[in-house]
This record gives structure tokens, C-alpha cells and sequence, in this order.
């Protein structure tokens, strides 16, 4: 039996993308969402993220916002920038959750915002409402 395709994908999942830079949390978040359903990478910092979204195309890209080299806020501002990713939904994941924060980062263009310690089931939601089911339509 051949691999599965769907809607012209040559991925069989919804992939999500987790730039932080902290690989505990990166490898935790990887691991939740393939517990969702999901298919996850990991980037530990906003440069090396950049380029695995241009490569990969993910569906969804998760960020912490204070990060080496470049910060959540840069990393989406170029993202969102780019033909090739602007148009791919951003969640920001941060302990930085005063309002000023969620406001700068919605303005930078992400599409969502989650504060750390993160709630997965809050996180389910949320992915739920940026793209959907695990399984692509």
C-alpha cells in the first residue's frame, strides 16, 4: 500500500514548525503536538527557523519571544515579510505576557499568542482554531 497524499501534499500530517531556544521546552512541544496528531520540528532560535519555514513550508510556526541571535518579534517580522511564509500562521509562546507584549507581538503580525507555563489543552485550542485538525482536509 502506497503513502497517503492529501489535497496535493506530500505530507501525510499538518506540520508545526517550534522556534525556542530552551531544548527542554522545544522537545516538550514537539512532543505534545505529535501527541495531538501532528507532525513537529524544532528550531533553537529565530535565524535557524527562518530557514527551516522557507524550506519546509510549515503550517503552523510556534515562537518563544527572548531567543539568541534574534528575537520572537524579528523572527515573525521577517517571516511575515517573506512571500513564501507570510502567509503561514504564527502562535507566540512566551512568559513575556503583559499586554505591551501581546500587543508588539500581534503587531509584528502573529496571529495568536500563548503565555509560558503553557496549558496544552489551551495549546490544542489554540493550534485548533490556527489550522485546523491534525489530518489535512
Amino acid at each position: 500500500m502506497g503513502l497517503p497524499f492529501f489535497g496535493g501534499s506530500k505530507r501525510a500530517k499538518k506540520l508545526i514548525l517550534v522556534i525556542e531556544d530552551d531544548f527542554s521546552i522545544a522537545s516538550l512541544l514537539k512532543d505534545v503536538l505529535e501527541g495531538f496528531g501532528y507532525a513537529a520540528l524544532t528550531a533553537g532560535d529565530g535565524v535557524e527557523g527562518i530557514r527551516l519555514a522557507l524550506k519546509e513550508k510549515p503550517d503552523l510556526i510556534m515562537t518563544d519571544v527572548m531567543m539568541p541571535k534574534m528575537d520572537g518579534f524579528d523572527t515573525t517580522r521577517n517571516l511575515k515579510s517573506h512571500p513564501e511564509t507570510k502567509a503561514i500562521p504564527i502562535l507566540m509562546c512566551t512568559s513575556q505576557d503583559r499586554v505591551t507584549d501581546v500587543e508588539r507581538g500581534l503587531a509584528c503580525g502573529a496571529n495568536d499568542y500563548i503565555p509560558k507555563p503553557i496549558a496544552f489543552p489551551r495549546l490544542q485550542e489554540k493550534v485548533l482554531k490556527l489550522i485546523g485538525p491534525p489530518t489535512p482536509q
